[in-house]
């Protein structure tokens, strides 16, 4: 479900910060094809797979060790792309609204108790049916093939759909959907320019939040947004050292950002990346 990545070597910008990049640990190899992560505590996290797979939740140390794996009993892994945690509701909320062809009209995230996937072993989820507005054909026409999505994240009680851009050509834009939790109305909230041309580049494939910043990352870049008057204020860019395929974000504070990627064919990525900020 993911294109082939070519893979080289990339600078940091630093911006007003000093950014630390390195290889913690190597993943479990349950966890080969993950497509998502969230904080389940400081030192642990909520994770996926991606589509095809078992429709499991895995509990996942720093080291990459899974701690334990809880089936969801009432969904499907069509295309699980990314999940987010809400940690004031104690609800994780799974995406499966990944549309390479952009032809889908079954997109839907599951929402389910995050504390009954710390004390069970298996959880029933609410399914939460969606369609983007301003969708009219399935597929589009090559130029607004702009309906893929591969990441999410909660904000001011709405769920953030940021889409990944397939148009041909690409225009480095990434439009943002602000979801109800409900399910009862979806919106266009924004889009971001990030860069232009290329894929690899403004292609976003994972999404967090963290007190007042929203977080993206692309295949080559980690980003950091303010949103002031509904727009995306950039505060942070940091250019991935090396080009994998990236597809897991979750933020832990401020300074600690972690970074997974997806085993290859190639014998490339399968590892958790941890990105230290300082001044």
């Amino acid at each position: 479900m993911k294109r082939a990545l070519i893979f080289c070597a990339l600078a940091v910008v630093f911006l007003s910060f000093r950014a630390e990049q390195k290889k913690t640990a190597k993943l479990a190899k349950e966890l080969k094809e993950i497509s998502g992560m969230a904080m389940a505590s400081d030192s642990t996290f909520f994770a996926i797979n991606d589509g095809g797979n078992e429709p499991i939740v895995y509990l996942l140390n720093t080291k990459g060790k899974v701690l334990k794996s809880v089936k969801i009993l009432n969904a499907t892994n069509i295309d699980w792309e990314d999940l987010s945690i809400d940690q004031y509701e104690k609800k994780l909320y799974i995406g499966d609204f990944g549309n390479n062809l952009n032809n889908r009209k079954n997109l839907c995230i599951y929402s389910m108790n995050s504390d009954e996937l710390l004390s069970k072993d298996s959880v029933s989820a609410t399914k939460i049916g969606f369609s983007y507005p301003d969708q009219t054909a399935f597929p589009p026409t090559k130029n607004n093939k702009r309906f893929d999505c591969e990441a999410m994240c909660i904000y001011e009680q709405q769920i953030l759909l940021f889409s990944k851009n397939n148009s041909k050509p690409n225009d480095g834009t990434c439009t943002v959907y602000a979801l109800a939790k409900n399910g009862s109305s979806m919106r266009v909230f924004t889009t971001i320019q990030l860069e232009k041309p290329g894929y690899f580049k403004s292609s976003v494939t994972a999404a967090d939040s963290y007190a007042n910043g929203i977080y993206l990352s692309t295949y080559s870049s980690l980003y950091k947004f303010n949103i002031v008057d509904g727009k995306f204020i950039k505060q942070l860019k940091i250019n991935y050292k090396v080009l994998t395929q990236k597809e897991a974000l979750a933020v832990k504070n401020e300074r600690e950002i972690f970074v997974a990627d997806e085993k290859t064919p190639l014998r490339t990525g399968g590892n958790l990346h941890k990105i230290q900020l300082t001044k």
